[in-house]
């Protein structure tokens, strides 16, 4: 009974954690195709929807407009494209370098994601939610540098000339709000049994 009942727990979470990534996953890449196709010349309103997706899958697209504003002094859409880490770090690293150590980061960040979602107890909704978001945010990037060696990043926030948050995405933005849940999680679960086991689950 007890197996039956954490293979079930098991097989809930893996469902949850599969749907949530996958929706950040998809609304990172839809949002970065049309930072693609609006921001850059690399994709005509003219072509095929297939043709569309085949360029925005290629490797580096051309520049172009770049910037388009919204709310003028405070954000803006602008066509980064990233070969470093947030914020740009290691983007001086060379790619022979950058490429593997980054392949080595995701595999070994998502591992311990996965070990550390699957091992915490099911009620847990909070931490639940903060690990599917940072893995669907992972995967996100990680999917532009396995075929880009870059990660597209398009959302700018700047106040006037003054101050300018380093340009970011969807992926980023899921993993941020992620830490900050998981951050919480710390404070309204705090683990007094380190040992967690999947039969609490």
């Amino acid at each position: 009974m007890l197996l039956n009942r954490t293979s079930h727990t098991l097989k809930s979470k893996l469902i949850f954690l599969t749907i949530v990534s996958f929706f950040v996953f998809i609304a990172d890449q839809v949002s970065k195709f049309m930072a693609v196709k609006h921001l850059t010349p690399a994709i005509d309103a003219s072509m095929s929807i297939g043709t569309q997706i085949s360029q925005f899958l290629s490797a580096r697209h051309p520049m172009g407009i770049q910037e388009s504003t919204v709310w003028p002094g405070y954000f803006d859409f602008h066509y980064v494209e990233n070969p470093g880490a947030a914020w740009g770090l290691m983007h001086n690293v060379k790619e022979s370098i950058r490429g593997p150590f980054f392949l080595m980061v995701s595999i070994i960040a998502s591992l311990m994601i996965l070990y550390y979602y699957f091992s915490s107890p099911a009620y847990f909704k909070l931490r639940q939610w903060a690990l599917a978001l940072i893995m669907g945010g992972a995967l996100g990037n990680f999917f532009d540098r396995t075929r880009m060696q870059y990660v597209i990043d398009f959302i700018s926030w700047h106040y006037q000339d003054v101050y300018h948050w380093p340009t970011f995405n969807i992926a980023d933005s899921a993993i941020s709000i992620g830490v900050v849940l998981l951050l919480i999680d710390s404070f309204v679960n705090p683990e007094t049994d380190k040992t967690l086991k999947f039969n609490r689950s």
